[in-house]
């Protein structure tokens, strides 16, 4: 994306590096107001405050968010600041009073190729509220509609092919979820491996991977393919995900890759593969587990807990008490750090 363009856009910065790997999308209050302030200054006066809103005011209003008096304010903003606010309503879980705050931000802007971008980016995120929101057919209804927006638009898809890509995997996702066709969601995630793949050289070697390995990770996880062809698309998602794990080790990369050795460790135990396999991989898991910060730690306890209790039980079944061992440690000590109470397993 050219950089005349990147400055008409209300996401993204000039000259922008994840300084913390995928670690630097925003997550809270505090990174969408880091946002603001760094993307204040390169946009046009039309779209903006003509003095940028202080911290003191955004705090006061973050503060005051659940009252109607905020709302009503917030509906006055300019088109940036009314996309920041929608934000902090997000991170706020007020996910419908975002809805409706984004929507007024997308009446707001010009008719524009970079309006039309950051509509659609917007789009993207209002289909993520409604998921959120457990409307999972609106949310399918407005992803199909940005998917055929940016496919019917050549100039579109050259610069925002990215999105498409990522509209794929969601329509995937609901289509598995909401509509139950996992031959279709299959179709999806492929489509979105062709589209990173034919634009590969606007993507960091690191993204790429990032987005192949879930892709991959999805389609192994749908029941339309034989356990064969499912676990070849699951070892590729790990053999990409540990690579990303070796080179960019930040917290994201950390999460995903616990989570996708989960599924690949039960799909491996329901399709009774080599407990060799299934060794080497629960191995790596005891590793990464030690390696985990220890608010990532706790945050993943639960889920921890979970696959040790399989992984336990597993060893045991098969009369492997070594290797069962460690995986009773695990749900020990975490019961220990975080109390029994605290977990939940399923």
């Amino acid at each position: 994306m050219d950089i005349a363009l990147v400055k008409q856009l209300f996401f993204q910065r000039c000259n922008y590096k994840k300084l913390a790997g995928f670690n630097s999308y925003s997550k809270g209050h505090k990174d969408i107001l880091i946002h603001y302030n760094l993307k204040y200054p390169e946009l046009p006066t039309k779209t903006k405050m003509l003095n940028a809103y202080s911290m003191d005011q955004w705090n006061e209003l973050i503060s005051n968010i659940s009252t109607p008096r905020i709302m009503e304010q917030c509906q006055k903003f300019p088109p940036f600041e009314m996309f920041i606010v929608s934000f902090l309503f997000a991170f706020s879980a007020k996910y419908n009073d975002a809805i409706e705050l984004f929507r007024r931000c997308q009446s707001k802007l010009c008719k524009s190729l970079s309006d039309d971008i950051t509509r659609i980016f917007i789009d993207l995120q209002i289909a993520q509220l409604y998921e959120r929101l457990r409307e999972d057919r609106k949310a399918l209804q407005l992803l199909k509609n940005v998917y055929k927006k940016i496919q019917d638009d050549k100039i579109l898809y050259r610069h925002i092919n990215n999105f498409l890509a990522s509209c794929c995997v969601s329509i995937g996702l609901l289509c598995y979820r909401h509509v139950g066709n996992p031959k279709l969601a299959s179709s999806f995630f492929l489509s979105s491996v062709i589209i990173r793949t034919n634009n590969v050289t606007s993507y960091a070697v690191d993204t790429y991977k990032h987005y192949l390995s879930q892709a991959f990770r999805y389609i192994g996880m749908m029941p339309y393919f034989s356990p064969q062809d499912s676990y070849i698309f699951l070892k590729r998602s790990y053999s990409i995900k540990i690579e990303l794990y070796e080179s960019t080790a930040d917290e994201v990369i950390q999460t995903e890759l616990f989570h996708l050795m989960v599924d690949f460790i039960i799909f491996l135990i329901q399709n009774q593969f080599k407990t060799s396999i299934i060794n080497r991989i629960s191995r790596r898991m005891l590793l990464l587990i030690y390696d985990l910060p220890v608010e990532l730690k706790i945050d993943l306890a639960p889920y921890i807990v979970n696959i040790s209790h399989t992984l336990f039980r597993y060893y045991e079944i098969i009369h492997i008490h070594r290797k069962s061992v460690p995986w009773l440690s695990i749900i020990k000590y975490f019961e220990h750090i975080v109390g029994p109470k605290t977990i939940q397993t399923t």
